[in-house]
């Protein structure tokens, strides 16, 4: 009669053959099925049967008879507890680091115009704040500096003894950086003003000549004549693509009210150029201050409604595959200020630009998206035309 009790035990799985033989052989170990293990004691449906350690628990109850067993409950039963909400902290968007230059002061070097000294002049600065020098010493002042593609040189404009949108007897110059040679590059008739350097060769600019301001470009190194890009209506405001074919500017052309246009490096009047197209597209704003993002995909430029003391300007864009019919507000007056004359540092992952918020105008920087707006300048001078160097190579 034992015998048959032993072999009912063995069969139904609840007595170790190891045990009633004396064997010394170790547990098997707990098998895991996903993220839930199988303990001794409990019996879990498997292809093979493991056998249970010694003198283990009896076996659990099968779901069936879990849910058949009532367990009495006496005594007062305690008030759940509040358990705290942990609220979730808020990712903030990481701040784009500066990248070092080698040559260029730090962090990066910006240029720009101040009266610190007195009249106005083009000063460098670390974009931490730190370190910044005079450049140029213009008897009647200088402002609109624009730096050279290896970001050695300066073209810059004198006279200057204000900021303003233009420069009716002004000149354009070039300075050495390393040896501060001064070089005198226009006569200036009619003014010249607004130079931007191309990545390669040219300089373009707005000559004010017969009081119509048009686009001209000239070339540095060989000088003479300026070569005319654009004729009739106001033509102002250039800025050259990353690649140095195309040119963006702004125009009356098609309506009093100042518009964003693209053309050919060649221009529109010259052979191999090519007709300038309209970029920005809301008739009743005002477009001005076109910059060319340093990959060449985006145009950033300042967008206001025209002939309105209440209204406040704003930094937008679009790409030049949409071609301003989607815009993107890049930042507006109410999130930092009264802006100006905004430039992409060489990476595109920040942008300089002048804003007095307390009436003294100084640089500031700010993420390419609008955030982290961050002063550069100090000590209560007018600052102004701020223009991001060009990583320098080793």
């Amino acid at each position: 009669m034992a015998a048959l009790i032993v072999t009912a035990l063995i069969f139904l799985n609840i007595i170790d053959l190891s045990a009633l033989s004396g064997s010394g052989a170790e547990p098997e170990p707990i098998a895991a099925i996903g993220d839930t293990q199988i303990s001794a004691g409990v019996i879990a449906p498997t292809d093979t049967a493991t056998p249970p350690p010694t003198n283990t628990a009896p076996p659990a109850l099968t779901t069936e008879e879990e849910e058949a067993v009532i367990i009495p409950v006496t005594g007062p039963t305690a008030a759940p507890t509040d358990t705290p909400t942990i609220e979730p902290t808020p990712t903030e968007e990481p701040t784009p680091t500066l990248g070092p230059i080698p040559r260029g002061g730090g962090p990066g070097t910006i240029a720009f115009a101040s009266d610190r000294e007195g009249n106005f002049q083009i000063w460098i600065i670390d974009v931490d704040g730190n370190n910044p020098t005079q450049i140029t010493d213009q008897q009647d002042g200088a402002c609109q500096p624009a730096w050279s593609p290896d970001g050695m040189q300066l073209v810059f404009i004198s006279p200057c003894t204000k900021d303003q949108d233009r420069y009716e007897n002004s000149a354009l110059y070039v300075i050495d950086l390393e040896s501060g040679v001064e070089s005198l590059l226009t006569d200036g008739s009619g003014g010249h003003y607004d130079p931007s350097w191309a990545p390669s060769d040219l300089i373009v600019f707005t000559s004010g000549e017969s009081n119509q301001p048009n686009l001209y470009t000239i070339d540095p190194e060989v000088g003479g004549d300026p070569t005319p890009l654009t004729r009739h209506s106001w033509n102002y405001r250039p800025d050259w693509s990353s690649d140095g074919q195309q040119i963006v500017f702004v125009s009356t052309r098609i309506s009093p009210i100042a518009k964003v246009f693209t053309m050919p490096r060649l221009g529109e009047i010259n052979p191999g150029g090519g007709q300038a197209k309209e970029f920005s597209r809301g008739s009743e704003f005002a477009y001005n201050q076109p910059r060319y993002s340093p990959d060449g995909d985006f145009l950033m430029y300042k967008k206001s409604v025209p002939n309105s003391s209440s209204s406040q300007p704003e930094l937008v864009g679009s790409t030049m595959e949409d071609r301003g019919l989607k815009e993107a507000t890049i930042a507006t007056s109410q999130n930092i200020g009264t802006m100006n004359e905004a430039d992409y540092s060489p990476d595109g992952k920040w942008i300089v630009f002048e804003s007095w918020p307390f009436s003294v105008h100084d640089i500031f920087i700010m993420s390419a998206n609008g955030s982290n707006k961050t002063k550069v300048t100090e000590g209560g001078s007018y600052n102004f035309d701020a223009a991001w160097r060009p990583f320098l190579e080793p």
